[in-house]
């Protein structure tokens, strides 16, 4: 299976998929557009900077306590089930200070912003 596009789904959406015994509809013949015309420009993250991203993570994160580690989870679990909800990303975990100024993978740097806002945010510093 392409797994290309599995970062924008859901997690129901990639468990069902990845469970699926066979296809309920014939899908042959049909292809997945390229992600440049789905997409806006540089919206496509390559392999690379995932992997890069997931390694500044793990290279940013202080020891965490065990109460630290569940405060993340349950974020990222809350963004989830917003998302569910809405039925599409609308919510994204934010690095209130970005990762890439130096900012921390810890509970007291995450916030759930739209991801509309997440987006036009970047890698800035918003006031506080």
């Amino acid at each position: 299976m392409d797994s290309r596009y599995h970062q924008w789904c859901s997690i129901k959406l990639r468990e069902n998929l990845w469970f699926l015994e066979k296809p309920n509809v014939d899908f042959s013949g049909l292809t997945c557009p390229l992600p440049e015309d789905v997409h806006a420009t540089g919206r496509f993250k390559s392999a690379t900077y995932i992997e890069r991203r997931r390694q500044r993570i793990i290279n940013q994160t202080p020891e965490l306590t065990e109460i630290e580690k569940e405060q993340i989870k349950q974020i990222y679990e809350e963004r989830s089930r917003l998302n569910n909800d809405a039925g599409y990303i609308l919510f994204h975990v934010d690095h209130k200070v970005p990762l890439s100024k130096g900012g921390l993978h810890h509970p007291s740097n995450l916030a759930i912003l739209k991801a509309s806002e997440n987006i036009m945010k970047g890698a800035r510093l918003m006031p506080r």
